[in-house]
């Protein structure tokens, strides 16, 4: 990022970019672990029903 006066920085086009594909890898990593975590609730839940 660089000062351009007055407070306003601006980011270049590459940092953008950057920060885009890491936005995107991660709310793809969160919605692997939204999935992993609803099939360990359901394995939760059957084997909490196989136990009784």
């Amino acid at each position: 990022m660089a000062e351009v006066g007055n407070g306003v920085t601006w980011c270049g086009s590459a940092e953008v970019e950057d920060k885009d594909a890491e936005l995107a890898r991660l709310r793809k990593r969160v919605a692997e672990l939204e999935t992993e975590k609803e099939i360990l609730r359901k394995a939760a839940a059957y084997f909490a029903l196989v136990r009784e």
